[in-house]
């Protein structure tokens, strides 16, 4: 969420703190966002006043129950003054991020229209082999949805503008399927949610494989991208799993397999799938987000093992590791 509280303080849109005193009057989107902002604000508290000071406004808070109060009693300082001084502290924190960048709208166009009633979160973006399609996840009416719209400025001279189009809602009682798993963001940071088939599938680059739930069971699901169209739904043995990877050939997918808290690669054949999964690393490191190399001997993805997020390449044909990365910020894919 910093990212989202930097946007919100750069561009004006952290909520007055007084209005943090419940959730009603929120949209749905807004609720987690404004526990973040009180967190900053706690940062922002500790920074200012030192961290013992946060220990003693709970416990002046215990006794009056009114924030307003047991800031000034804690702090000497109204809560309008406290205000003021958070603002300005939340932009003089986000500001320097902020330097020589340019705002979305230079450089790129917006794919859905803003100002709706509610505001909709459109996420997990992935742009189909020919570059015309983006399929991606939102919650527009309140259900999360799979959808798919075109980028006009990749279709073909002379072709009509489609329209953004729903693939699948969750739950899909008929499909069995009652929600995407966290790989769509919620819990792990690095990978893929969704993924098209390369344009090298015998299907011609159509198929979306994504992961979701039904029951307490984790599936590997196929689908038509174009009409949405149930094609597999594989049932996994994982506890959790995330981020699939298709081969440059359609044939294999890859992705990571969680089991009683160790977290591996798997790929499995789609051409023989009781066969089973593939195991592919055996370690107690976290290992995510695979990607295939072009020619498919290869797999690119993430893990833990030098005691951070840094990239790895993992060659299929004899199981060698070599590391790509060795900084000091973590890689998420």
């Amino acid at each position: 969420y910093d990212m989202l509280m930097r946007e919100a303080a750069l561009s004006g849109d952290l909520r007055p703190m007084r209005e943090l005193h419940g959730t009603g009057h929120f949209d749905p989107h807004e609720t987690p966002l404004r526990y973040r902002q009180g967190a900053l604000f706690h940062a922002f508290l500790a920074e200012r006043h030192g961290p013992e000071a946060l220990r003693h406004l709970f416990h002046v808070f215990a006794d009056t129950h009114r924030v307003d109060a047991a800031l000034e009693a804690a702090f000497g300082e109204t809560m309008d003054a406290l205000e003021a001084a958070f603002q300005a502290w939340a932009r003089a924190r986000y500001l320097p991020q902020a330097e020589g960048r340019s705002r979305p709208g230079a450089f790129a166009r917006r794919l859905h229209p803003a100002g709706e009633f509610y505001r909709v979160w459109n996420r997990e973006p992935a742009v189909s082999p020919d570059g015309r399609t983006v399929a991606y996840l939102h919650d527009r009416r309140q259900r999360v949805t799979l959808a798919r719209a075109p980028l006009a400025a990749n279709a073909p001279e002379g072709s009509r503008a489609e329209a953004p189009r729903d693939l699948l809602r969750f739950p899909s009682r008929g499909r069995r399927l009652e929600a995407p798993t966290g790989s769509s963001g919620a819990r792990v940071p690095e990978g893929r949610a969704l993924a098209w088939s390369p344009e090298g599938d015998p299907r011609g680059g159509n198929r979306l494989a994504f992961l979701a739930e039904w029951g307490n069971r984790t599936f590997l699901v196929l689908l038509d991208g174009r009409d949405g169209a149930l094609l597999r739904r594989i049932p996994l043995p994982f506890d959790e799993a995330y981020s699939p990877a298709w081969s440059p050939d359609g044939r294999w997918i890859a992705l990571s397999g969680q089991t009683l808290g160790v977290t591996d690669l798997y790929r499995l054949d789609l051409e023989r799938v009781e066969g089973g999964w593939e195991r592919l690393t055996d370690d107690p490191h976290h290992d995510n987000a695979p990607a295939f190399s072009p020619e498919g001997a290869r797999l690119a993805y993430v893990s833990e093992r030098g005691g951070q997020r840094d990239l790895f390449v993992l060659s299929l044909a004899d199981r060698s590791v070599a590391r790509l990365t060795r900084t000091r910020s973590e890689e998420l894919s």
